[in-house]
């Protein structure tokens, strides 16, 4: 991505692309989350993806809507050992209450991570400008997109990361000469529902209300390693469902 300056109008300024790569990733499947295991899914969600997108670049005014993901490498698992802490009550085991605690039980446990090896994609998002008047001054496009590409060359603002903590991961700009997907990909894979992302009471405007939280779950179709979520969107492939009204 290349700084436009004022006056070049031949190009849209709210579309931004990029590439994000790492040695795994751990896009957790919920459901897999219950007994304390944890399996990720074989390509990211659109909430991860929304993640990385504000790591790279984010501002009140804005939000980000992911267009495409492409996904650049095979997809293989692996299964990787961990011990994590065991919790009592809801609070992390110390002093002396692991005293008294460790006689009865463990202070680790034994679980099963499933990892994505060596995950590559390429992303493709634009933003809209928030319709809360608070931000109203801030609706200028030439300058969140050269901010964006100034801290996509800086590798991001924030810290970037494949779905967990433990998977950092680095962003770069995409080439005009590299393959924009995995050549293996030739027939389209049905992926089946997914959790795609969470609908906040901000959302679509940025806009304060007392709307419930809720979650979108989508049917996902990958054709040879492009995963279209603005098609998806528009064809009915996603739903929405809210949890319980807040108090």
């Amino acid at each position: 991505m290349k700084r436009i300056k004022h006056g070049q109008t031949d190009q849209d300024t709210t579309h931004v692309q990029f590439r994000v790569a790492g040695n795994r990733a751990l896009f957790s499947d919920p459901v897999f989350r219950v007994g304390g295991e944890r399996a990720s899914y074989m390509v990211p969600t659109e909430e991860a993806l929304i993640g990385i997108t504000s790591s790279i670049y984010w501002k009140p005014s804005i939000r980000w809507i992911i267009d495409k993901v492409c996904v650049l490498n095979r997809i293989a698992m692996e299964s990787v050992s961990v011990k994590p802490r065991n919790f009592i009550n809801g609070w992390n085991v110390s002093g002396k209450q692991r005293a008294k605690e460790a006689s009865s039980k463990p202070l680790n446990t034994l679980s099963s991570f499933a990892y994505l090896q060596e995950p590559a994609y390429n992303v493709y998002a634009h933003f809209e400008f928030s319709k809360d008047p608070l931000y109203a001054n801030d609706h200028n496009v030439l300058k969140h997109y050269n901010m964006f590409a100034q801290s996509l060359r800086h590798g991001g603002r924030f810290d970037v990361f494949l779905g967990t903590r433990e998977c950092p991961a680095y962003v770069t700009d995409i080439q005009e000469d590299e393959e924009s997907y995995y050549k293996e990909f030739k027939d389209p894979m049905d992926l089946g529902f997914m959790f795609n992302r969470f609908v906040y009471p901000t959302y679509p405007d940025n806009l304060i209300s007392d709307a419930p939280i809720g979650k979108t779950i989508m049917h996902v179709v990958m054709n040879q390693g492009d995963i279209d979520f603005e098609e998806l969107r528009d064809s009915g492939h996603a739903r929405t469902d809210y949890f319980s009204e807040r108090k």
